[in-house]
This record gives structure tokens, C-alpha cells and sequence, in this order.
């Protein structure tokens, strides 16, 4: 009877992580190409692609070398029990973006970043009041009066680290992290707290590295078996040195708010209006911070920490790397930044090169070239292809960003063809999309290119970079690719 049981309950697993998953991969196979690891999934392409390549994402990017467009407009593979199909045509993808209601965040994987921001974003009115709370931030008026302060922050920096005479071996995603960093923390806060660290680390930092560790877990098969609660639970060493590390930085933050609020509060009581402005001190002053609590505000502001940081800084430290590979653009970039005066932000939002250097970086190794995976809350259909209840849905955009239909020569860093009218007429509009699109397009993109141009400017102005001898640039996936050991560039004076 034993032997029996044993029996079915083996069976009822091959059949719910391998039968059932591979049946419906099969499916959707014949629309395009794709790869299915039993339990592992995409983490085995990525990991097979780092040992291969040493780029996590190589098999994406060049999806199209060897394959008829018109025959792969999506690349299916699974993840976990899940399949997971990945929009690769622009048709489809703009299909995706008019169907969102069709779509809610895929909890799996998402729930292990729920642990550090507490919140589900498949939650549409908490994702509503997020964009509403923060929509004074992002408009053209208060980022024109922050620019300013952008620049002066990094300007203290790249002085500081002048004054410090110590340019080999920089990090320009580090370097320009802490930079972002002060300017959200200014932004929200009012106040840089730039002499302030957690357990020896920059807030930024100290960030980074909780997701970077939240999103290693991931890939290990006690989470693809049982989920976050695998992690969370903290039953080996490493899962709760994170765990106490998270809530302890999260306690660390929970106080620094309170003191900021309770000295706004004040200053509000007594004169009537305050002085700095910021999101908190616009929340006091508008009534809003009495219908948000303290955890929430904590979410609201870790979100707002992480999407002006991680994204921004290796937007910029990936740029100052592609320009160590490529003099010409260095040098085209300098002579354009040295015949400019004007360092205000409508004036650098006018530098034909600086921009289209930024636009290349954005599409050649973009840190946000795919979304947070959807599933389909209903069945539906995107043009022939029948998407069922359940089906992982993602876009796909750094293959689509190396897709020679759109981009010639598309594995050549090139901020030129931005600059070709020809090729930017040419473009289908759903063939570049670094910052999402439709109702999750993303409400920090102005401020991430407001500071990518002005950090970059002022570091241009200021180096030559050369990557050190010896390193090797691997790409591993963290919250987004990132270089597995840090950059290490030599930032000579100019």
C-alpha cells in the first residue's frame, strides 16, 4: 500500500512540474522558438548563458541572428510549473500594453521583493495611489527647480573625489548611485543625509544589496519548490543574516521618517507653511500624510528610492563603460559637452550626442529592457495567438532592441544611428521601449534622464575614462543584468 502511495504522489508531481508544463510549452512553441528546463526554467537559460557567454542575456539578444522574424514572434519557456511566453514582435507587444486588464503581476517571484517594499503591485488601487501621491514630483516645474540641486550634489562629488586624488579602480554605477541617491532622499526627504550610513554602507548601497541578495534567492530550488516562505522563514544561515539584515535597514528608515515628519509637522503648526519642499513636506502641508500610515509611507518611499537609484546609476556607469570601449564616441561626446556653456537641464536636454549616446545605452543594455512578469487573469487573444488563464506574459525588449528589421548592425554600440533620420523614421513604435509603456509605463523617466545627463555631463567635462587592464566585463543577473564584479574604471583628470 506504501509503495502505492509513494507511486501516485510521484506521479502527481512529474505530472504537475513536467507533464503539464512541457504539454502547454509544446503549444505554444510552433509561434516561435524556445527552451524548457524542468523545475528551473529561464534561471537555467540565464545560467547557462553566463557560463556560455558571460552574459546572462546573450541568448536573447541575439534571438533573431539565426531565425526568420516572421517565424518566432515569441520565445516560450517556463518557469517553475509555469509556462512563460515572451513577446518578441511589436504587434504583439503593442496588443499586450492595449489588453493590460487582461494582466496582474505574477506573485512567484515577486513575492520575495514584497518582503522589502510590503506591497503587491498586481493591487490596483494601491498602484493608482502611488502614481497620484507622487505625480508633484514628476511634474515639469518641481524637476526644473531640482535639476539644480542635481547638479550642485554632483559637482560636491565629482570635487570630492578630485580632492581625494585617487582615481583608479572606480566604479562609475557605485560612484553615481550615491549621487542618485542624495537626489531622491532630497526629493522625498529634503535632506541628502549624506553622513549617514547603515552598517558602514551608503543608503543606496545598502538598498542594492538587499535586492541583489533578495533576487539570488530566486534561483535556488528550495524557493522554486516552496516559494518565498523558503526564504523568509530563515532556516539556513545566509536566508537569515538577509532577513534581519532587511528589517533592521527598514527600522533604520522607519525612524529617520518619523523625525523628518514630526520636524515638518512643527514648522508647518507654528508658521503656517514650510520651508523645504519635498514630497513630505507637501504631504503635510496638503492634509495626504494623515491617510497614509507609516508602512506605507515606507513603501511609497522605498519604491520611489529604488526607482531613482538602481535604475539611473547603472543607466549612467553602463554608458561611461561603453564609452571605455568605444574612443570615438568619447571623444565625439567630449568635443559636443566642452562647446557647450549651458549646463542647465533644458539646455543638456538639447545635446544631440549626449542624448543619443543615452538612447544607445538605453536599447544596447538598458536596465529596465523587459518588465516584471505578468499572468493572465483571463483567457484571451493577442492577434492568432490564444493566451490561457495562468500563462506567464513578459515583453521581451532586449531582443527586440537587437533586431536587425529595426536597428542595423544591432550588436555595434552606435549612438549615431540615433541621429540618422532615415533609421529613426524607419522604427515601428513599439521597437523601442526602455521605459515600459501604457498604464506601467514608468512615472520616473523624466527625473532618470534629467540626472543621467547632467551626472554624465559633469563626469565627462571633468575625465577620460579607461577600463583598467585585465577586467572583463561578465554579466549576471541582479535586480537587473549587472555587471557581476564591479567596473573598474580609471578616471583620468582632464
Amino acid at each position: 500500500m506504501i509503495y502505492i502511495i509513494i507511486t501516485l504522489i510521484l506521479m502527481s508531481i512529474l505530472y504537475k512540474y513536467l507533464v503539464k508544463p512541457y504539454s502547454l510549452y509544446r503549444k505554444y512553441k510552433k509561434y516561435g522558438d524556445g527552451y524548457f528546463f524542468p523545475l528551473f526554467g529561464e534561471a537555467a537559460e540565464y545560467y547557462q548563458n553566463l557560463q556560455k557567454h558571460q552574459d546572462c542575456e546573450y541568448s536573447f539578444k541575439h534571438y533573431f541572428d539565426k531565425r526568420k522574424p516572421e517565424d518566432n514572434r515569441i520565445i516560450v519557456s517556463n518557469m517553475g510549473t509555469s509556462v512563460k511566453i515572451n513577446l518578441v514582435d511589436p504587434d504583439l507587444i503593442k496588443q499586450f500594453y492595449q489588453k493590460s486588464e487582461n494582466y496582474h503581476m505574477d506573485h512567484f517571484f515577486m513575492s520575495n521583493l514584497y518582503r522589502l517594499f510590503g506591497t503587491e503591485e498586481e493591487d490596483q488601487k494601491l498602484h493608482r495611489n502611488f502614481r497620484k501621491q507622487f505625480a508633484p514630483a514628476f511634474n515639469f516645474e518641481y524637476l526644473q527647480n531640482l535639476s539644480s540641486q542635481i547638479t550642485k550634489i554632483t559637482d560636491n562629488k565629482i570635487n570630492s573625489l578630485i580632492q581625494a586624488n585617487n582615481f583608479k579602480d572606480i566604479d562609475p554605477i557605485a560612484f553615481s548611485s550615491e549621487i542618485t541617491g542624495q537626489v531622491i532622499l532630497l526629493s522625498f526627504l529634503g535632506d541628502t543625509l549624506e553622513n549617514l550610513s547603515f552598517r558602514n554602507m551608503k543608503l543606496p548601497h545598502a538598498l542594492s544589496y538587499i535586492l541583489n541578495c533578495l533576487c539570488g534567492q530566486m534561483g535556488e530550488i528550495g524557493y522554486i519548490l516552496f516559494g518565498a516562505k523558503y526564504t523568509q522563514k530563515g532556516y539556513f544561515k545566509q536566508h537569515k543574516e538577509v532577513e534581519d539584515f532587511m528589517q533592521e535597514f527598514k527600522n533604520y528608515l522607519r525612524v529617520i521618517l518619523k523625525q523628518k515628519i514630526e520636524i515638518y509637522r512643527k514648522e508647518f503648526e507654528q508658521t503656517g507653511n514650510i520651508k523645504q519642499t519635498c514630497i513630505l513636506s507637501l504631504f503635510i502641508q496638503n492634509g495626504e500624510i494623515d491617510k497614509i500610515d507609516l508602512d506605507d509611507l515606507l513603501k511609497y518611499f522605498l519604491n520611489f528610492f529604488l526607482a531613482g537609484t538602481e535604475t539611473t546609476s547603472n543607466l549612467v556607469g553602463m554608458t561611461i563603460y561603453y564609452l571605455t570601449q568605444n574612443k570615438e564616441v568619447q571623444q565625439k561626446l567630449q568635443q559636443e559637452i566642452d562647446q557647450n556653456t549651458d549646463y542647465s537641464a533644458e539646455a543638456l536636454s538639447n545635446l544631440p550626442y549626449l542624448n543619443a549616446t543615452i538612447k544607445e545605452t538605453l536599447r544596447y543594455q538598458g536596465p529596465g529592457n523587459s518588465l516584471l512578469d505578468r499572468i493572465a487573469v483571463k483567457e484571451h487573444y493577442l492577434e492568432d495567438i490564444k493566451i490561457e488563464k495562468g500563462v506567464i506574459v513578459n515583453v521581451y525588449m532586449k531582443a527586440v532592441h537587437r533586431d536587425s528589421r529595426f536597428y542595423s548592425d544591432p550588436h555595434t554600440y552606435n549612438p549615431q544611428r540615433w541621429l540618422d533620420s532615415k533609421e529613426n523614421k524607419s522604427l515601428h513604435p513599439f521597437t523601442y521601449l526602455p521605459f515600459s509603456a501604457g498604464q506601467r509605463n514608468c512615472i520616473g523617466q523624466h527625473l532618470a534622464l534629467i540626472e543621467a545627463r547632467i551626472i554624465l555631463n559633469s563626469m565627462i567635462k571633468n575625465f577620460n575614462f579607461k577600463i583598467n587592464e585585465g577586467y572583463k566585463l561578465i554579466l549576471d543577473f541582479k535586480f537587473s543584468p549587472q555587471p557581476l564584479n564591479p567596473l573598474q574604471i580609471h578616471f583620468d583628470r582632464r
